[in-house]
């Protein structure tokens, strides 16, 4: 569990049995609108999409270790704990 903290801080919420941590973000990405025009796409201009990044990281406790855990969401590689083996 103290690996866990370090590498992506503490738990949101935590008891005995169960710890969770969440990650929230919303990015603005900006996409080209092509058109065909004479044998190839031509940019013309752009448009905004919204994304929303959500993720949610559950470690079942037990003594104080991480028994095992599960993540729900999309987007959760940037807030996987990266800990040595």
């Amino acid at each position: 569990m103290d690996q866990v903290v370090s590498v992506i801080g503490p738990p949101d919420s935590r008891d005995g049995s169960k710890a969770i941590w969440t990650y929230e973000r919303i990015s603005t990405n900006r996409v080209p609108v092509q058109h065909y025009i004479n044998g190839r796409y031509v940019t013309i201009g752009f448009r905004t999409e919204r994304i929303r990044y959500h993720c949610t990281y559950t470690a079942a406790l037990n003594a104080g270790r991480i028994a095992s855990s599960q993540y729900d969401g999309n987007n959760c590689y940037p807030f996987a704990p990266k800990l040595p083996t």
